[in-house]
């Protein structure tokens, strides 16, 4: 079995450009958009009414040697810097050929726990797994799955925040007692020449090449492995721009401040001073009191801060 990276071949048929509209919707709120989807994802997941969600945002390095496929991947992205025309897309790719070269490379990793984990019969294309790497223009929903989100136009966001259009995906769970282990990455980048002189798809894959299956088990790199059962979402080339914990504990307080307050949903989120922002049943109001950024929606937060005080004020 050979794992690493791969662009399928178009076949003769369309070439996909630089530009991808999947990704540039969340573009403007990039973190706003991040946030949201993918808690909305976990809570979605839920074990059961019972369980409380906790999803961690932890800011990582990790060395260019542990980057899984990192050398396959580096070469995509030099032909597509050599096929790209428009000035975006070549602003883009010279970047990410930079940041592919060093000897560290900064991520986002995104973990939930008290979830089902990302299920599904992926050969027969149905559940979660398949909704959130393969699928386009349908949901897993469409599959008679109904728990673990849609996965729709918004599997797309953890991409925005990417300066590589890289994002590789984990998850762990039991069947019948039986632990089950997966990953799999997911580039988007463009069309580009591969050896033969035939043209790739824009979207490749890492796991097994020949069939660009998930890979499983031992053959998961330790960085992508869930402690527990869950998902790992893993972002390298994360765009950390100033104060983005502060984007995203705004977000998740205006938006999830319902599920917090009823304990049943807690986030935390590591940047990269290490400090850590827990936003959960008990700090939910100092967490509204402190943010504080002049990029962010106030009059939203302060409106949802209104309602969180109404719905404490209700129950006492």
């Amino acid at each position: 079995m050979s794992i690493d990276w791969r662009f399928p071949s178009s076949d003769g048929g369309t070439f996909d450009g630089f530009n991808a509209a999947g990704i540039e919707i969340f573009t403007g709120a990039r973190y706003d958009g991040l946030a949201r989807e993918i808690i909305q994802n976990s809570l979605d997941a839920a074990i059961d009414d019972k369980t409380k969600v906790t999803v961690e945002f932890d800011f990582v390095k990790i060395a260019r040697e542990d980057f899984p496929g990192a050398s396959e991947l580096l070469q995509a992205m030099q032909r597509c810097q050599k096929e790209c025309k428009d000035d975006k897309g070549k602003a883009f790719f010279k970047n990410a050929v930079e940041e592919m070269q060093k000897t560290e490379i900064p991520c986002l990793k995104i973990s939930d726990f008290g979830t089902t984990g990302l299920r599904g019969n992926y050969r027969k294309r149905e559940g979660q797994w398949y909704a959130i790497t393969k699928a386009s223009g349908i949901s897993e929903k469409d599959n008679n799955m109904t728990a673990g989100g849609s996965f729709g136009i918004g599997k797309n966001a953890p991409f925005a925040v990417s300066s590589l259009r890289t994002v590789f995906y984990s998850t762990l769970y039991q069947i019948n007692g039986v632990d089950v282990l997966r990953a799999q990455g997911k580039s988007i980048l463009m069309s580009h020449e591969s050896d033969g002189d035939k043209y790739t798809q824009a979207t490749g894959f890492y796991g097994e090449a020949n069939e660009c299956m998930p890979i499983e088990g031992d053959d998961v790199p330790d960085i992508l492995r869930p402690q527990k059962q869950g998902c790992v979402v893993f972002v390298p080339g994360f765009v950390a721009e100033p104060q983005w914990w502060i984007k995203i504990t705004a977000t998740v307080a205006s938006n999830f401040f319902c599920a917090i307050a009823q304990d049943k949903l807690e986030v935390l989120i590591q940047n990269e001073n290490k400090d850590i922002e827990v936003i959960d049943q008990e700090h939910l109001d100092e967490c509204f009191q402190k943010i504080d950024d002049p990029e962010i929606d106030d009059e939203k937060v302060k409106n949802s801060y209104r309602y969180y005080q109404v719905m404490n004020r209700s129950k006492s």
